[in-house]
């Protein structure tokens, strides 16, 4: 990737965390509003100018949920910049993180990894071939019956492990932030402000009604929908331009993770500076972990989700290469609703409204987002390859 190409992924990813400034005001950070100023004569004929009309792709619901999925990782490289200085500030990451709730995350991971499945060009290949044996309306109505069949598709193997692989890697990613999250919970068991008991229950109603970030931003939808499945007709530049459209968006979500760890890497403990240690905490760390909420947590639920979930995903990839988003999307939507991850997430949220529930101090609010929102988030997608 170019550095010109790189900087304009993370000006995507800007767009996408333009949503950020709504947690700064939540923490209690005020930000000014900018005075008008009287538009140059330019600017005001540049207003009047008609926008460009959108990429028919765009309205794809495919692309649109992978475009909230890009939101969401987002929100991850938001969370995992955030300082845990006061009680507000851990409220911010655990609302901003509950904000997408169970149903719309299944679907924007399944788009996603979708996506990477059209990235394969000999299984798109294939299922043009069998699209061509059988018409394009049977193989929708056979994959709609059996999503599983587009896994006994010739050349799903590549695709099938490319999602596996995409899987494995964005469940290590929460894993790895839910791992220094979980190291919070101890460190901050030095400072006063997070040894303050909490109102649980107004905790509690705001996870349940969390503001919403709304759908992702118009430009990541347009920067999406140019990745469009690959085949081997295309020429080696119109499949570089389909797989950059795709990850110039993620690749640099990912890297944040990544530099985020090796930063923390060398970070001691984490607080507000200047903050005295907590009155009276003389009992060594490894004896005060937050055990009341632990005593309420229950792993997380995955059974049944390898062989379905792969079945949708591949199924989805193939409407997707059939142009069902065209003239079918309510095929597309019916592709994107999987049982397995929707009630692995909806678990993990239960868990979290009982861990905090459980809890008392608000160092063990870091828990309940370490071992819920995070790791729990990381084992669902990772049961697709048993992470």
């Amino acid at each position: 990737m170019t550095f010109s190409r790189y900087l304009a992924a993370f000006a995507l990813f800007g767009a996408a965390n333009a949503y950020a400034a709504q947690a700064d005001d939540s923490a209690g950070t005020a930000q000014a509003a900018p005075a008008e100023t009287p538009a140059a004569d330019g600017e005001a004929a540049a207003a009047e100018t008609p926008a460009a009309p959108l990429p028919a792709r765009a309205a794809n619901p495919m692309v649109q949920a992978a475009a909230d999925y890009a939101h969401f990782r987002g929100d991850l490289a938001v969370v995992g910049q955030t300082e845990l200085v006061s009680g507000e500030s851990m409220d911010s990451v655990m609302d901003r993180l509950a904000s997408h709730e169970p149903q719309r995350l299944s679907r924007a991971w399944l788009a996603y990894s979708a996506m990477i499945a059209t990235q394969h060009a000999p299984f798109v290949d294939q299922v043009k071939t069998v699209a061509d044996f059988y018409g394009r309306e049977n193989v929708i109505k056979g994959l709609l019956n059996e999503p599983e069949w587009a896994i006994t598709f010739k050349n799903s193997a590549g695709a099938a492990d490319a999602v596996a692989e995409s899987a494995m890697q964005e469940s290590d990613d929460l894993y790895t932030l839910g791992q220094r999250f979980k190291q919070q919970s101890y460190d901050l068991q030095h400072f006063s402000w997070a040894n303050v008991v909490t109102d649980r229950g107004g905790r509690l109603d705001l996870i349940e009604l969390p503001e919403r970030h709304g759908d992702a931003p118009e430009s990541l939808v347009v920067a999406l929908s140019g990745a469009a499945p690959v085949s081997s007709a295309d020429t080696d530049i119109e499949s570089q331009t389909k797989r950059e459209a795709l990850w110039e968006i993620f690749d640099p979500l990912h890297a944040s993770i990544t530099a985020q760890e090796e930063a923390a890497t060398d970070a001691t403990v984490l607080g507000s500076e200047g903050q005295d240690e907590a009155a009276g905490l003389t009992t060594p760390l490894e004896a005060i972990s937050p055990a009341t909420a632990e005593a309420f947590s229950q792993p997380v639920q995955t059974v049944g989700a390898e062989e379905e979930t792969l079945g949708r995903i591949l199924a989805l990839a193939a409407l997707d290469v059939l142009d069902a988003g065209g003239d079918r999307p309510d095929a597309m939507m019916t592709m994107m609703t999987s049982q397995p991850t929707e009630s692995c997430l909806a678990w993990a949220h239960s868990q979290l409204k009982v861990c905090v529930a459980a809890g008392h101090f608000k160092y063990e609010d870091a828990f309940c987002i370490s071992e819920h929102q995070l790791t729990d988030t990381a084992q669902c997608f990772g049961a697709l390859v048993g992470n």
